[in-house]
């Protein structure tokens, strides 16, 4: 006996129905898991296709199928596998977010800083929580005669933030101040090491190298990045042979091919890398940064993925503040060791005067 085309049309829809709201339970429920969202995907699809089939024999008059027990069963196989991966998720969930995230923050300063608003700075900085302190390298000293004083500042700053049991992060970028790499900027990387390396505890290796670019307004080549990245990485480890390394992009690296193309030769000269997330990118792409295959930096690197920038130029401090939270919040979900808020005093991203607190 044929199955009327409305009867299957009504219970197909009704079953349907069914069947997204168990996946999309399923789904919202791990999200923030990464790749078990594709598993679920390919469980939905897989019950869908049952149903096609299914629904196919009952219109063509194949009564070995006619009871909706045997769809149940024939569909609930992988509807029971989605919600065993849902659970399995769930039970990852605290392991993940409970790893401990480390909340960092970038903080900007002269040569001419005074050493009691880099003291008060840090004290506040501590008090908020703050475990890591992000800190870019200085060069007024190298090419002014007067100073030796833009490392008596950072001496300053790093033994206090030592002191207060701040971390130190330092990004390391030696030529911004010439059009072509020289001895003279390399320097600073030796000097650096040489001098800070005992109380350094991650060095970053270049900053957003997919977005690089020379004097000319050109974009760094792949290989010539790497190239860099090597030097950079010898010079510190002469002086510091058990550094931790890192690198950070932004968003633009899921379009630079070629620079994909050297995740190769990139993952052997660091232990992790980092992305770089600003305004509305921390809620919407992160996950897919993380986990998307085949652009996702876990899948592209297997190395531990941290947030070396989260920003928000927002002027309303409470909305900057909101944003930012809920950026660190993502992070712990999605099982990321550390954020890095950027900034503390710039003067559009600066958090120094918001309530943003992670103690």
């Amino acid at each position: 006996m044929r199955t009327s085309l409305k009867a299957l049309f009504k219970g197909t829809l009704k079953n349907g129905f069914a069947l997204v709201g168990v996946y999309l339970l399923c789904f919202f429920c791990i999200i923030p898991l990464g790749v078990e969202v594709y598993v679920t995907t390919t469980f939905f699809l897989l019950s869908c296709l049952v149903f096609f089939v299914v629904a196919c024999m009952r219109v063509s008059g194949y009564n070995r199928i006619q009871k909706l027990k045997h769809v149940y069963f024939f569909a609930g196989i992988p509807i029971l596998m989605l919600v065993f991966a849902s659970f399995l998720g769930m039970i990852r969930l605290p392991f993940l977010s409970g790893k401990g995230l480390v909340v960092g923050v970038h903080y900007d300063y002269h040569e001419w800083t005074p050493a009691e608003t880099i003291y008060k700075d840090l004290e506040d900085i501590a008090s908020r929580g703050f475990k890591l302190l992000r800190l870019n390298m200085l060069y007024l000293y190298l090419y002014d005669p007067r100073a030796n004083m833009g490392f008596d500042t950072t001496d300053k700053l790093i033994s206090k933030a030592r002191s207060l049991g701040l971390e130190i992060y330092l990004v390391c970028c030696p030529w911004v101040l010439s059009e072509n790499e020289n001895e003279e900027d390399m320097k600073i990387v030796d000097e650096y090491a040489k001098q800070f390396g005992d109380s350094i505890r991650y060095y970053q290796l270049l900053n957003e190298i997919d977005n690089m670019r020379k004097f000319d307004g050109s974009y760094y080549m792949a290989g010539d990045i790497v190239g860099l990245m090597q030097r950079v990485k010898q010079r510190i480890q002469a002086h510091d042979s058990q550094a931790t390394f890192t690198t950070s992009f932004t968003v633009l690296y899921t379009v630079r091919v070629d620079l994909i193309q050297e995740f190769g030769r990139i993952n052997e000269l660091v232990d992790m890398v980092g992305i770089d997330i600003y305004q509305s990118q921390g809620k919407i792409l992160l996950p897919i940064l993380l986990n998307q295959p085949p652009i996702g930096l876990r899948c592209l690197t297997g190395k531990e993925v941290i947030i070396s920038e989260l920003g928000s130029a927002e002027t309303d401090n409470t909305k900057k503040t909101t944003y930012l939270q809920e950026g660190i919040d993502s992070a712990k979900r999605n099982g990321v060791p550390i954020v890095i808020i950027f900034s503390w005093n710039s003067d559009l991203y600066g958090v120094k005067e918001t309530t943003l607190s992670v103690a």
